[in-house]
């Protein structure tokens, strides 16, 4: 395979796991770091991180659809995703100590994730690994700590007469 090209999106979300991870305490950026990197972008809440690492107006524009996306694909409301964000926040800096904010390593499960969300580009014609595709799998293999805070996709589908949108792979294999 090919190496494929991180869109802003990713980007935004690595850089706020990165610094999620460090205020937990933890050593090494986990899936549930990226998770909520993907919720506070999903929040419209990730200025400053994108204005931190210099993206444009115009690929702003382009995170806030994939933002958008992702949230379609939950079907969660504005409130919930805050919600969700916060109390996953809050559990993981109940773990340990909070360090100072340095740039952390992905964790094997974290490299496979973009593995995975690689392959799931690459199978969609995509030569750009996006949110979109990071978000899908994180909610294909939800990180277990995670679960209670995320209403799934599942508990919320689309009526029989409901078109699933065609960028999501439909879970109930209509």
């Amino acid at each position: 395979m090919t190496k494929i090209a991180i869109h802003p999106s990713v980007e935004i979300a690595w850089n706020i796991a990165n610094i999620e991870a460090c205020h937990s305490g933890s050593e090494r950026i986990e899936p549930i770091h990226f998770l909520l990197g993907a919720l506070k972008i999903m929040d419209e809440n990730f200025y400053s991180e994108a204005e931190s690492i210099d993206v444009s107006p115009q690929l702003i524009e382009s995170v806030v659809r994939m933002a958008s996306q992702c949230r379609s694909a939950v079907r969660m409301s504005s409130e919930g995703i805050k919600i969700a964000r916060r109390g996953i926040r809050k559990m993981l800096r109940r773990r340990g100590e909070a360090g100072p904010v340095h740039m952390l390593h992905r964790s094997g499960a974290s490299r496979y994730l973009f593995q995975k969300a690689g392959r799931r580009a690459h199978k969609l014609g995509s030569d750009e690994l996006t949110l979109v595709h990071l978000f899908e799998e994180l909610m294909s293999d939800l990180p277990p700590d995670a679960s209670p805070f995320i209403q799934s996709r599942l508990t919320d589908s689309p009526s029989d007469s409901e078109e699933w949108p065609s960028y999501i792979p439909d879970p109930f294999g209509r």
